[in-house]
């Protein structure tokens, strides 16, 4: 399918705006720059176990149902040690209670297979640590933030979470809740026998110049090179406590101290000089000392700046919808969306 002439005019022009705009956000963000303190790290990485985690999943909505579909794998490596473990759900999302008294749905469907597909995550993450012989010592990276996987994603999950039923091939039936809640216990869990530290190659947070993102900031730092900020090197930690962590997670403090979960801890990292930034954030209170130590050891494994554990598992986690639907027709099962009138 070809571009009409006018949508490629469009295009053309685009560089220009996206100038334009980029000019008028320097002279502002400049402003607030010197809100984030940069530690710089010598480059002396070190040597360390790691153990990542990533999944892929997406949702067909049939005219009978909302199918959903994950894939998951965990791997742990270093010098001397290996593990693996992959996993996979399927499943229907009940639309009984998915829709309010005047017709109009409660939580999104993506939200829903989002929050499975982070407990598949978790639950792969602590058995692929269980099969080495010593974990404590380990990085368990995580794709994602520390806040998107114990935040009741809506809000309104805690209060109709209990009413939307899921039927899974792994879990039976379920709800909403309990996968959200079970979230919690996993990463209470993982704490307890790893270095639990969630990586996010995006985050629209603002901590430290509201209201201007903080990787908004540290990407302009980057693209004008402004020292030290485009060196190898982490942000200084902050903390979220208390209410304030109580309304980001939309939980109330009791149940957050039900899991242990008194604190979240954000910095920002650049593990090679001149290359993007990424957040790392922690369910718990960390100093400055031990985002350190996560960055020298994560720099071992990213000779171009992200991870390698981490780019290795989203690779191979990866599911094709175009397969899918394929292998769907194959065993029989069409699932007819509507679309198929222009599609097809």
């Amino acid at each position: 399918m070809s571009f009409f002439p006018e949508f490629e005019k469009a295009l053309l022009e685009l560089p220009k705006l996206v100038e334009e705009y980029s000019e008028r956000r320097r002279s502002v963000i400049a402003k607030y720059l010197h809100a984030i303190e940069w530690r710089v790290v010598e480059a002396q990485p070190m040597e360390s176990t790691v153990c990542a985690v990533d999944s892929s999943f997406t949702l067909i909505e049939t005219r009978i149902g909302i199918l959903f579909f994950v894939q998951c794998i965990a791997k742990c490596r270093s010098s001397d040690m290996y593990a693996t473990q992959r996993s996979a759900d399927v499943g229907i999302i009940d639309v009984a209670n998915l829709y309010s008294e005047i017709g109009l749905r409660r939580i999104a469907p993506k939200h829903i297979v989002a929050m499975v597909a982070q407990l598949v995550e978790l639950e792969a993450l602590r058995n692929a640590l269980t099969q080495l012989r010593s974990h404590s010592d380990v990085y368990a990276l995580v794709d994602g933030s520390a806040i998107s996987f114990t935040m009741m994603r809506p809000r309104k999950t805690l209060r109709v979470g209990e009413r939307i039923e899921i039927l899974s091939l792994s879990r039976g039936r379920t709800s909403l809740l309990d996968i959200a809640f079970r979230r919690l216990t996993l990463v209470k869990e993982l704490r307890s026998i790893s270095n639990l530290v969630f990586v996010a190659k995006t985050s629209g947070i603002s901590t430290y110049a509201p209201p201007y993102p903080d990787i908004e900031l540290l990407e302009y730092a980057r693209i004008a090179r402004i020292e030290p900020y485009i060196r190898t090197g982490f942000s200084k930690p902050v903390h979220l406590e208390g209410d304030v962590l109580s309304k980001v997670l939309g939980l109330p403090k009791n149940v957050l101290e039900n899991y242990s979960l008194n604190c979240i801890t954000i910095s920002y990292a650049r593990l090679r000089d001149y290359a993007p930034t990424f957040q790392l954030s922690f369910a718990q209170r960390v100093e400055e000392d031990i985002v350190e130590n996560v960055v020298r050891s994560l720099a071992k494994w990213s000779p171009a700046g992200y991870p390698v554990p981490l780019e290795s598992v989203h690779r191979l986690s990866k599911i094709s919808p175009k397969r899918l639907r394929k292998a769907l027709h194959r065993i029989g099962l069409t699932p007819i969306t509507g679309r198929e009138i222009i599609e097809y």
